[in-house]
């Protein structure tokens, strides 16, 4: 009887040890941050700023020029010069136009730009592969979005976020 418990117990000591060797090594990551910070070394990223950048410059100069032909417009009411008013009026409407038309044409543009980010499967796809290598070299079971509300603490140590945005940009770079 006692050699059945002493084997039992030995057993549950080495079972323990066992166990323990398994034990599971879990990273968060924050997914959001990555995107940002990948997305804005992006070239597209930097297109789509200069387009906007752009297009808010000449539509304060268009503004500017509309503004001018309304305040030309009431002078040539007040003053009762009636031709003067109507040229003044029709060259209002086409201003408006060319502003709604290039409103439009920059509004596309810069739609196209940022769906090709939005719909960018290749970058997901870049982010998961990248988030794979560190998980198997740093020796991660699992890895969970930092952001997930089920989530309620994590030690500083197993945010892996870090790592995944340096392996990027040394990707990029090397790309």
């Amino acid at each position: 009887m006692k050699k059945l418990l002493l084997s039992a117990a030995i057993m549950v000591v080495l079972g323990g040890t066992a166990a323990a060797e398994v034990l599971t090594k879990i990273a968060v990551v924050d997914i959001d941050l990555i995107a940002t910070s990948y997305f804005g070394q992006s070239q597209t990223v930097r297109e789509v700023t200069l387009l906007q950048e752009q297009y808010e410059n000449e539509r304060a100069v268009q503004q500017d020029k509309l503004d001018r032909l309304r305040e030309l417009k009431f002078q040539a009411d007040r003053d009762e010069d009636e031709r003067a008013s109507l040229q003044y009026e029709d060259q209002i409407r086409q201003q408006q136009e060319f502003m709604q038309e290039y409103y439009t044409v920059m509004m596309n543009r810069i739609k196209s730009k940022t769906s090709t980010l939005s719909q960018s499967a290749s970058f997901a796809e870049e982010i998961l592969k990248v988030i794979e290598y560190i998980a198997i070299n740093e020796g991660y079971s699992m890895v969970f979005d930092a952001r997930d509300r089920n989530i309620w603490w994590y030690s500083k140590e197993a945010d892996i976020t870090d790592l995944v945005i340096k392996r990027l940009q040394l990707l990029a770079r090397s790309n």
